[in-house]
């Protein structure tokens, strides 16, 4: 049956077939569309287990887990909502160049409550329901996601929400909750869902294809884009900074702020980080720096070309391990050159290197 969602609500309870779902669109979106095609968005505040697709091109920002960095993404998705509204009226040119926006929400109601909760966040509520109520208009488009959500646990007004995807649940009032209807409490689980949308008439019983992990990891290294423009996150055009969304870098336990560094100052940082882990990936630096998947990949390009790290086979995302085992084997003197000119010692080189070593024998 093809279909076609723009808001689905998905549910279920433990092995019902939810994560699996999640893992299933997922890999949908990432097979058949080229990085800049679609914005992909990953709030992961459940047990989906979505970080397998955190090294995937299409997403705009690293996979985010803190709730709070949550709300100040979403507070910019709607900032991006609102231009394209002015972009719809002023240019329809433009706006119909801009690509979708897909984000997954994975235990939005543990999101809701926690950003909701308190005296003076009524704002950040609404910042969720004018995304929910005004977004599938301009090319964004929510997946929410939850595990046995309850009326009260919801919070939020479900009027535009498309279409229900209901896995096996714990009880009737969390079918009904999901679907609108009762019924999934009585699913054997592993996949077998009720779906219902604005598309089709009444309740239809499906089942969910599934996808080993081992298996979507083994496709993802293998997926070839072929040529594909390179475009800037969708944060970007706010004219803000991708660094922790605002969030305080201190207070998040994230010390290295791009923002107050120069590109050599970061690239010294990056090579660093390389040599105490014994290997480097785009993911390690968007993590680590708290940067979009272009600007890391630039830097690990350059790395790879002094020498760093082996040149990529392929297209294959797997972390890279450094070259060097030992200082003198660092032949690039401007490697050295570069670290010494921002504070490191030829000691502080050694000693991370020696650190990654054994970080590596100890896997």
């Amino acid at each position: 049956m093809q279909i076609s969602v723009d808001y689905p609500l998905i549910g279920g309870t433990t092995g019902g077939g939810k994560s699996t779902a999640l893992h299933s669109l997922l890999m949908s979106i990432v097979y058949k569309q080229k990085p800049g095609d679609v914005h992909l968005l990953i709030l992961d505040f459940g047990s989906s287990e979505l970080d397998v697709f955190a090294e995937v091109p299409h997403l705009d920002v690293p996979i985010v887990t803190d709730m709070q960095m949550g709300l100040e993404l979403l507070k910019q998705l709607k900032m991006v909502m609102e231009r394209r509204i002015n972009l719809y009226v002023t240019n329809r040119t433009a706006f119909d160049d801009e690509a979708p926006i897909v984000c997954i929400i994975d235990e939005f109601p543990a999101f809701i409550g926690n950003i909701t909760s308190g005296k003076g966040n009524r704002r950040n509520y609404e910042v969720v329901q004018d995304i929910l109520q005004l977004g599938r208009k301009n090319k964004i488009h929510m997946i929410l996601a939850a595990q046995d959500p309850t009326k009260e646990s919801i919070k939020i007004s479900t009027a535009n929400i498309t279409a229900r995807m209901a896995f096996r649940c714990a009880a009737k009032h969390n079918s009904r909750v999901i679907l609108e209807h009762s019924g999934a409490e009585s699913l054997t689980g592993l996949g077998s869902m009720y779906f219902v949308s604005r598309q089709h008439v009444g309740l239809k019983y499906l089942q969910g294809s599934y996808m080993h992990e081992k298996d979507i990891k083994k496709t993802l290294r293998e997926l070839v884009y072929g040529a594909y423009t390179e475009v800037e996150p969708i944060v970007k055009h706010l004219g803000v900074s991708e660094s922790d969304f605002d969030i305080d870098i201190e207070a998040s336990g994230t010390s290295n702020d791009p923002e107050d560094m120069t590109d050599d100052q970061l690239l010294a940082e990056i090579i660093m980080l390389a040599f105490r882990q014994g290997e480097l990936s785009n993911n390690q630096i968007q993590n680590e720096f708290s940067m979009g998947y272009n600007r890391a990949k630039r830097f690990e390009t350059k790395i790879e070309t002094l020498g760093i790290i082996p040149r990529r086979k392929g297209q294959s995302k797997r972390h890279r391990k450094t070259i060097p085992t030992c200082l003198e084997q660092i032949t690039n003197q401007n490697v050295i050159k570069l670290l010494t000119d921002n504070n490191y010692t030829l000691q502080d080189i050694s000693n991370a290197i020696r650190e990654g070593l054994s970080n590596q024998q100890g896997q």
